[in-house]
């Protein structure tokens, strides 16, 4: 499933412009890459960064029992 958005907005993107769903699993995968980064490598390097959001979006979307595709625009915001 892809993530719906709901509004267009200027400038960088924002967790209000898409669906309630993505919204929540957004939520769960910043608290989760803020946990990895806490507890795991606090300066990670690009590419660590970029497998705790990969990360942090899989166990979000597990969490809330659904299949949504993480674009690059959803990857910036967490």
């Amino acid at each position: 499933m892809k993530a719906q958005k709901i509004y267009e907005s200027q400038g960088r993107p924002k967790a209000k412009d898409y669906d309630d769903v993505t919204q929540e699993v957004l939520a769960v995968a910043i608290a989760v890459y803020r946990c990895l980064i806490c507890t795991d490598t606090p300066f990670p390097d690009h590419a660590k960064e970029l497998e705790f959001a990969k990360i942090g979006w899989k166990i979000g979307c597990k969490k809330l029992d659904i299949r949504l595709a993480m674009t690059p625009e959803l990857l910036k915001m967490v």
